[in-house]
């Protein structure tokens, strides 16, 4: 990851100056103090850095395994279909009110995972998650019903490096944020209840809750 790489810059500056301090004392014996009062500040600096970079690391290493675990979690309930309902908002004029929602995780591998969500009898929407380098990717597929993409289509955005293996919030990307610009704060969030019988689909925008769907899933 960039962080990483810029950790590892970091690291290579001081290292090499450090090094050659420490070489100049053995060269320049005749005068050692100064020279060993650098090497010193520079060794205390690496130690430092060292620690906040393992720190670091350590976290990072956490995002990505929670991150794994979760994509693992919805892969495996691929080939099934589950239904659902609209929970919010309550407004029976919403385009959902009173529709059946079903999703079905129809095509799924290591890098991509394909689940088509039907609105009543609209088969217009796809979500797709994806897990790349940069962390996973959850996007909205839109097409027409001859299978061409829609002009609104394929908005989404990145995890946010928080979550837990049950939740992961999903931020609007740039792409997203010139394709629809009131989009712009738009968090998604999909997770589990803590017994997994149940997912929900949780759109905020401008840090208010704007649509909430749950699909039951003991019985796909």
């Amino acid at each position: 990851m960039l962080r990483q790489s810029i950790f590892a810059f970091v690291l290579s500056f001081l290292i090499m100056p450090t090094f050659y301090t420490i070489k100049s004392i053995y060269e320049n014996i005749e005068n050692p103090t100064q020279l060993k009062k650098q090497a010193t500040m520079k060794i205390k600096l690496l130690l430092i850095i060292l620690s906040v970079f393992a720190t670091h690391s350590a976290f990072a290493k956490n995002d990505e395994q929670t991150q794994r675990q979760f994509y693992q979690t919805i892969k495996s309930l691929c080939g099934k279909t589950f239904h659902g309902k609209t929970l919010f908002p309550e407004d029976p004029d919403h385009d959902f009110a009173g529709k059946t929602l079903a999703m079905t995780l129809a095509k799924c591998t290591e890098q991509e995972i394909r689940i088509p969500f039907k609105v009543g009898e609209d088969t217009s929407r796809t979500w797709i998650l994806s897990n790349t380098d940069k962390g996973l990717l959850f996007k909205h597929d839109h097409r027409h019903a001859d299978g061409t993409p829609d002009e609104v289509t394929m908005y989404g955005g990145y995890t946010n490096d928080k979550g837990t293996t049950l939740s992961q919030s999903f931020a609007a990307d740039e792409y997203t944020a010139k394709l629809i610009p009131e989009a712009k704060t738009n968090v998604w969030t999909v997770y589990f209840n803590q017994e997994q019988t149940q997912l929900f689909y949780y759109l905020e925008r401008h840090g208010k809750p704007r649509y909430k769907a749950v699909f039951e899933l003991g019985g796909g």
